[in-house]
């Protein structure tokens, strides 16, 4: 074995879930759902402790657009921080009700559709 070289799960990104080992992809796109910047991590790592990383590699935006599960106030800040919106519902569970933009968080659902293509070309490439 060579010594500094890294092994084992954690290196590879696989995490343990209750679906078995997986791995999540976490992206950041652009206006019209197009990538911008990827990140893979093991499935176990929640969503919200990638979005400072990917917001970091990013220059400039007017808005970032994301579902309940990046709902923090911390975030929120990074974001203003940056001199964008942040267009992210509140939770339920917050006692302090969120205001954001309706009509802008409805277009969220291109990036859906852009990691809907990604899997299938990843399930078409692991079937070579």
């Amino acid at each position: 074995m060579r010594p500094g070289r890294k092994r084992g799960a954690k290196a590879q990104a696989i995490g343990v879930s209750r679906g078995g080992q997986t791995t999540k992809i976490h992206a950041l796109s652009d206006t019209l759902g197009r990538p911008i910047i990827l990140k893979v991590t093991a499935g176990n790592v929640a969503d919200i402790t990638m979005a400072e990383e990917l917001l970091a590699e990013v220059e400039d935006c007017r808005y970032v657009l994301a579902d309940k599960g990046y709902d923090s106030d911390k975030l929120r800040n990074v974001i203003r921080a940056k001199g964008a919106k942040p267009v992210i519902p509140g939770r339920k569970s917050r006692t302090r009700k969120v205001r954001f933009d309706r009509s802008r968080y409805k277009s969220r659902w291109m990036v859906g559709n852009c990691s809907r293509g990604w899997q299938k070309g990843l399930a078409q490439l692991s079937e070579i």
